[in-house]
């Protein structure tokens, strides 16, 4: 009778997956020791990839050992409960030999205590420089999520939830222990299953990929957890000295000061400070962020630091960056703060004095929401006395157009506000995911704002707080960038924010009533046009490509574009090419006309193909590809695997898409074709 666990090793399963890892590291002149080897199904992977170790099981079940030896294979019984005795043991097995790698396959979950399997594996690794690779379980499955919330654990004789299971993990613990245990990961093939042993009873509503709730909690899942759908852990690690348990750090301060500065407006600069040093409660620190800035630059901002107090000078970090657009020095600051809330504080703000204490008493009152206080703004402008000494002075009333609590509905319209005037908890940036759009160089924080507080509600005060300065010269935001990019990004987080499954804050179906009598409403037309006007501007095509392993991130290339509608691939390493697919955007509504793909291989031969040798996720007619769903992608199969020098790849690009063509194309273009009533009223609708 088979046993439950005589697995069988095979290319696309986890024992495939952990040869392929080995493979990587070039194991090879040694053991191979498989630490609870079970029925060792990597030992036939070993042999028919030819790594060049001799493969050495342990095991306390005498039946798995018995049909290892019965097949061959170098294998013994052994019960691991003491460290020195089984190191003994293994030593003498070795008979001078040396290991070349080690595993830990499918045991650890089965262990009241784990870590002395993994003491055991430390020593030989650290001994003999030999990597582990384990595999465990994920206990945070997707699946297994989204059960737990209606009460279900439901334990199987195999699989995630194995009845035999005696130790959890997640990405997180498992990496935590690992590092107590003193490895250090060098290696990750986790094996991902969208729909796991897990997804049952069908007819939950948490389980139905077509439910909304469903779609609320995959966003959510997929945008806090990146291992949403890992099954299996498959990592490996090398073994580290231990280093010596580090003094545990001072207590948090309350609140993360993000100031973003070039160091254009010393005086105001010098007065954001000074604002600082006048707060009613001083539990903050302070990271300044000097972006793209010159040494004559980074002297001044140093030299305002260095005017401040000692007491603030103690709390203020100095971080130049040098690279990204305006989001970048906000997301390494928000990155590194260590505060329970973090607030940007833009470089010339004038803060009141009840600035931070109005966030501590809201965040005392509701602690994970978002804090929002009121703001007042006045136009402001620089002069200059003698080319040098810069003045700043105030030209106009002071406006309360920011004394507004936050709605989301109204936020959609306009943004009420300024940076300043929330503070975010660090919880949600730094473990939840929820970070700027790097790619975004305005309304980089309305974006941030409409996440966070969509995700956790906003709490209000309607104390003012600081004063938001409008300049009306000088370099600014505004000056820098022109209205249509306003524009556009603010429509573009729109267009996103459209496309997420969010939970409206309560009271919100009174005020969705109060919109729809006002005869309000957002056309479909409206977005279509957002999507030609803006969707095309924001990226280059990109090349994936196939290395026998399919298409993932690690095969991603960029382009240089050598001519308006020209783009060229280089720097592809040198190994046989299956497939390339070339992404020619981000979403669809758009056209692809005379396509032409040059693959130059190493041999200096090219090849041309047109769009009629590719596969594709749009329509083909004639010359054109024609995209009505998002992320177009474009396939070409070569016939020969290659190894492929460049690819240079040219075409048109249309942002709009002629539904009549794809009606003629279709062989089932006929009026009872769901399809063809579809394409139909989507027609109509775009031309509204």
């Amino acid at each position: 009778m088979r046993d439950k666990y005589q697995n069988q090793y095979a290319t696309d399963n986890i024992y495939g997956s952990v040869v392929e890892i080995l493979k990587d590291l070039s194991v090879s002149e040694g053991v191979h020791l498989d630490l609870g080897c079970g029925f060792g199904a990597i030992a036939y992977g070993i042999k028919e990839n030819n790594l060049h170790v001799e493969y050495l099981g342990i095991d306390s079940n005498v039946d798995s050992v018995d049909y290892l030896l019965s097949h061959g294979c170098e294998a013994y019984v052994h019960e691991f409960t003491d460290i020195e005795a089984t190191l003994a043991f293994i030593q003498t097995l070795l008979k001078g030999r040396s290991i070349a790698s080690i595993s830990i396959l499918d045991v650890l979950e089965h262990l009241p205590n784990p870590k002395l399997l993994l003491e055991i594996a430390h020593t030989l690794s650290l001994k003999y420089h030999a990597p582990l690779v384990i595999s465990v379980p994920n206990i945070a499955h997707r699946d297994i999520t989204f059960k737990l919330l209606e009460g279900r654990f439901d334990y199987t004789e195999t699989g995630l939830l194995d009845a035999s299971h005696i130790s959890f993990f997640t990405h997180q613990s498992l990496e935590q222990m690992m590092r107590l245990c003193g490895f250090e990961m060098i290696r990750s093939r986790d094996f991902e299953i969208e729909v796991s042993d897990q997804h049952f009873p069908a007819d939950s509503p948490l389980l139905s990929a077509d439910t909304t709730v469903y779609k609320y909690l995959d966003w959510l899942k997929g945008t806090f957890d990146p291992h949403a759908t890992v099954n299996q852990f498959i990592r490996a690690y090398l073994a580290m000295p231990r280093r010596s348990v580090s003094a545990p750090e001072d207590q948090a301060p309350f609140l993360s000061v993000i100031i973003r500065t070039q160091g254009k407006r010393p005086e105001a600069l010098s007065e954001t400070l000074l604002c600082l040093t006048a707060q009613t409660m001083t539990d903050f620190e302070v990271l300044v962020l000097g972006h793209k800035v010159d040494v004559e630059h980074q002297l001044i901002v140093e030299k305002a630091i260095g005017d401040t107090p000692e007491w603030l000078r103690n709390q203020i970090r100095f971080i130049k960056v040098d690279r990204g657009g305006r989001a970048t020095p906000l997301h390494i600051g928000f990155a590194q703060a260590k505060g329970d809330y973090i607030a940007i504080l833009d470089d010339d703000d004038l803060l009141f004095d009840n600035w931070i204490e109005v966030f501590h008493d809201l965040a005392a009152s509701a602690p994970g929401t978002i804090l929002h206080s009121f703001a007042v703004t006045q136009e402001w402008e620089t002069t200059s006395i003698d080319n040098r000494h810069q003045d700043l002075c105030s030209i106009g009333p002071i406006s309360d157009i920011y004394c507004k609590e936050f709605d989301v509905i109204d936020q959609l319209k306009t943004n009420y506000c300024p940076a300043s005037s929330y503070a975010i908890p660090r919880y949600i940036y730094q473990h939840l995911n929820i970070n700027f759009n790097l790619e975004l160089d305005t309304t980089e924080d309305w974006d941030l704002l409409m996440r966070s507080a969509l995700l956790c509600g906003v709490s209000e005060s309607r104390k003012v707080t600081f004063l938001y300065r409008l300049w009306k010269n000088g370099d600014n935001s505004r000056v820098l960038h022109d209205s249509v990019e306003w524009q556009e990004n603010y429509d573009l987080i729109r267009i996103q924010l459209n496309r997420t499954p969010f939970i409206m804050p309560p009271g919100y179906i009174y005020r969705l009533g109060d919109l729809l009598e006002g005869k309000t409403q957002i056309r479909f037309s409206e977005e279509e046009q957002v999507y030609s006007k803006v969707i095309g501007k924001k990226r280059e095509p990109v090349l994936y490509l196939d290395l026998g392993e399919g298409f993932s991130e690690k095969s991603r290339y960029g382009a240089t574009q050598t001519s308006p509608n020209t783009w060229q691939f280089s720097s592809i390493p040198p190994a046989h090419q299956r497939a390339l697919r070339l992404d020619p955007g981000d979403f669809g509504s758009m056209t692809i006309s005379e396509l032409l793909i040059d693959v130059l291989s190493e041999s200096g031969e090219t090849k041309r193909f047109s769009a009629r040798d590719v596969d594709t996720n749009g329509y083909v007619v004639g010359n054109r590809i024609l995209f009505l769903q998002d992320d177009p992608q474009i396939t070409l199969i070569l016939d020969i695997p290659a190894i492929i020098k460049t690819v240079t790849v040219s075409y048109q690009r249309t942002e709009s898409v002629d539904l009549e063509l794809i009606l003629a194309s279709l062989h089932f273009a006929r009026p009872f074709s769901v399809l063809y009533r579809s394409l139909r009223k989507l027609k109509r609708r775009l031309k509204r």
